[in-house]
């Protein structure tokens, strides 16, 4: 019965196998019981190909466990796919490619919305941290830069933050010995932004109060990444005399890495105070100054935000002839960085990176209903000798790990390669230098591409 039914599927290395299985029946005297145990037990064959790793299949007996038999199959049939994979390089490296370019994708977003929208931001005790507006200045809208004046008063009668801190974005042109002149992004800020978000220096100290008066000398804190391509990383930085803007200026300290407050790329810090004039500190109707307060331990966001309501509109009330808000906002930190158009920005860009998932899966599907049409035979000789419909999908599954396992790491690969060239790209993206490939991206990236894998498998 075997050499017959192997003969109607045309394989002539299972004909050859069966026949020298019958005839060593034969030759040993017990043939009729042999065939009739045959018939007893699980036949467990690998496919017709894979007569290069193993020579036959094997007869088990009936009281064998089932785990043994399925993890024996398990690996007999890893074992093939490897071996098809050396012999068939040309499908395998297009099914790889093609799945880890989805991948790689998908998972240079998740790292983007895992790091700007999903974690906190990167500062001691950030829930706390709130950005501060004025409200309907010439019209509806909760979120107007505040000018100097107002948060001069804010600072000094709130009594809900422990810091109120205004900042503002002030290009800059550097120039310093023994280098050519370069525009820098700067930002200008007060002396107790630093304090504020509980950071410390690399090398140096940060601004203290003396510093941020129209009398005291101009001071400097840059970033680490200045320090290392326009000093080198000199260790003697501290104390360097620059220009900025034709103003001689003494460097002080060195940021830590990565560091990054409401704008990208900047690259120089300045006391605001004593940038700023005097009578322009004064002044309320000129709009300019990003405010930031941290809240006091216990102080919900409602309550600073009815106090600072009520400071602005006694402002208002106060001084009727200057345009200034009628009324303050105050909303979390977190939600003004990741806000509503960087939100949106993050969907498009999952959609448009699941949709290349998705054109993937199909390509590998088509991949894989092409090499299966000339596995028909294979499939029809299993199922004739007693496999059963789940062996037949675990056989797909099988088969469609490894290159599964391949596509994610090189997707991951090629996913971390992105999140390197998003610094240098003109997208606006939060904290992108300090973008990198974790362990939950790592996670995930290996996910889609065994899932993806084992469903283009299934097809």
């Amino acid at each position: 019965p075997s050499r017959i039914l192997c003969s109607e599927f045309g394989d002539d290395r299972l004909v050859s196998v069966a026949n020298s299985d019958l005839d060593r029946e034969h030759s040993v005297g017990h043939s009729q019981s042999r065939v009739q145990h045959a018939r007893r037990t699980r036949w467990v064959a690998p496919a017709p190909h894979d007569y290069l790793s193993s020579a036959a299949g094997r007869l088990e007996p009936p009281d064998t466990a089932d785990y043994t038999v399925g993890m024996n199959q398990v690996w007999q049939t890893l074992r093939a796919t490897l071996l098809d994979i050396r012999r068939n390089p040309g499908h395998s490296r297009l099914t790889v490619l093609m799945l880890a370019l989805g991948v790689g994708v998908n998972s240079a977003v998740f790292a983007v919305v895992n790091a700007t929208v999903l974690h906190p931001l990167p500062f001691p005790r950030s829930e706390r941290l709130v950005a501060l507006y004025e409200r309907n200045i010439l019209g509806p809208g909760d979120r107007n830069l505040v000018s100097p004046a107002n948060y001069l008063d804010w600072r000094n009668t709130s009594r809900s933050f422990d810091h109120v801190a205004a900042l503002v974005e002030q290009d800059l042109n550097l120039s310093s010995t023994g280098a050519l002149p370069s525009r820098l992004r700067g930002m200008l800020c007060t002396s107790n932004s630093f304090e504020m978000l509980e950071i410390r220096p690399v090398v140096g100290r940060l601004f203290r109060a003396e510093d941020d008066r129209p009398a005291a000398s101009r001071t400097a804190v840059i970033s680490f990444e200045l320090w290392q391509t326009r000093f080198g990383g000199d260790p003697a930085i501290l104390g360097r005399h620059v220009r900025l803007d034709s103003h001689p200026a003494v460097i002080i300290g060195v940021l830590p890495r990565y560091f990054e407050f409401l704008r990208t790329g900047v690259q120089i810090w300045l006391p605001l105070e004593n940038v700023i004039s005097p009578g322009d500190m004064q002044n309320r109707g000129s709009h300019f100054l990003s405010v930031v307060g941290r809240l006091r331990p216990g102080v919900p966001v409602r309550q600073a935000r009815t106090e600072l309501d009520a400071i602005a509109g006694r402002i208002k009330r106060e001084n009727p002839a200057a345009l200034t808000g009628a009324g303050a906002s105050v909303f979390p930190l977190q939600d003004e960085t990741t806000g509503r158009r960087l939100h949106i920005s993050v969907v498009l860009a999952w959609g448009a990176a699941l949709c290349v998932l998705a054109i993937s899966c199909v390509n590998l599907a088509n991949l894989a209903l092409s090499r299966r049409a000339g596995q028909v035979g294979e499939l029809a000789i299993r199922m004739a000798l007693g496999a059963s419909q789940w062996d037949i999908i675990r056989l797909h599954l099988v088969r469609s790990l490894p290159l599964g396992v391949f596509s994610g790491i090189l997707g991951v690969l090629a996913g971390d390669t992105l999140l390197r060239m998003l610094p240098s790209l003109p997208i606006d993206i939060p904290r992108a230098a300090a973008l990198e490939t974790d362990h939950a991206t790592l996670i995930v990236g290996m996910f889609l591409a065994v899932t993806v894998g084992q469903i283009a498998g299934l097809a």
